[in-house]
């Protein structure tokens, strides 16, 4: 997995604001996902573990066996914070996802949310998924596509700078349509997609996204201004970008893909 620098405690404070946003609604994307009482589950990528709380929460009957691993042991650290301070017994581990620290035919359900769009080889997390879910098993996928580039502006210098970063960085925002792709090419069947626009069409949603727009690039700053080329580039970049994106007279949406895979009963 590429060591992308959106991982930290600062990224961690920034995704527990990003929950209460509509359009990163997790309990409505929970939806599209079932759970069977005493699944043994691996949130994959968990970061400061959103995912296995809200399962939790939800499925708080079931009996599940979570564990949670991310390549960040500053994120399984601070996700084992939150799983104590509420009460949630999950064993947590640091492992990067092309080579996951975890058995064969270990789990019944694998989840990774907007984890596979950081990779730089991602089909190699979703053959690590094949190998650690047991047959029967299914992997619950949720990534976006189109981050940051799914906006028009007629700004000649932003959109050279978008161009310019479309074509530097090393991992993946359009990750999303290709996710069907990658399970199948693991070995995955029954594999089935369902894809949601998000829109950012009123003043409350916009101004939200403008500020955690303005995170992202804050933390990110050193991969920004490494495709970019200087600092200076970078805060070009940052000023034209939110001040665009504050216009009502622009217009971003993005893709949230939600795929599905099952291991066959006879690997």
């Amino acid at each position: 997995m590429i060591k992308y620098s959106m991982t930290g405690a600062q990224d961690i404070s920034r995704l527990e604001k990003q929950n209460d946003q509509k359009s990163y609604d997790l309990s409505e994307e929970l939806n599209h996902f079932e759970f069977t009482n005493g699944d043994k589950v691996l949130d994959a990528g968990c970061g400061s573990g959103l995912v296995t709380r809200a399962i939790q929460s939800r499925h708080a009957q079931a009996k599940l066996k979570m564990e949670a691993c991310d390549f960040s042991e500053i994120a399984t650290e601070n996700a084992a914070k939150f799983f104590s301070k509420e009460g949630i017994e999950v064993k947590t581990f640091v492992s990067d996802l092309e080579k996951i620290k975890a058995s064969d035919n270990t789990y019944d359900k694998v989840i990774s949310r907007y984890v596979l769009e950081h990779m730089k080889e991602p089909v190699k997390a979703a053959h690590e998924f094949y190998r650690i879910l047991r047959p029967g098993g299914k992997v619950f996928l949720i990534d976006l596509d189109g981050i940051l580039f799914n906006f028009h502006s007629e700004n000649e210098k932003l959109n050279y700078y978008l161009q310019k970063l479309k074509a530097g960085f090393k991992f993946d925002l359009f990750v999303g349509r290709k996710m069907n792709q990658f399970l199948f090419k693991a070995g995955f069947t029954d594999v089935k997609w369902e894809a949601v626009t998000i829109n950012f069409n009123t003043p409350e949603e916009l101004k939200m996204e403008v500020e955690n727009y303005e995170m992202r690039f804050n933390l990110a700053q050193s991969v920004i201004t490494e495709v970019l080329g200087s600092a200076n580039d970078f805060e070009d970049f940052k000023k034209l970008y939110l001040s665009e994106l504050a216009s009502p007279q622009n217009l971003l949406f993005y893709t949230k893909f939600f795929v599905t895979g099952t291991v066959p009963l006879k690997k």
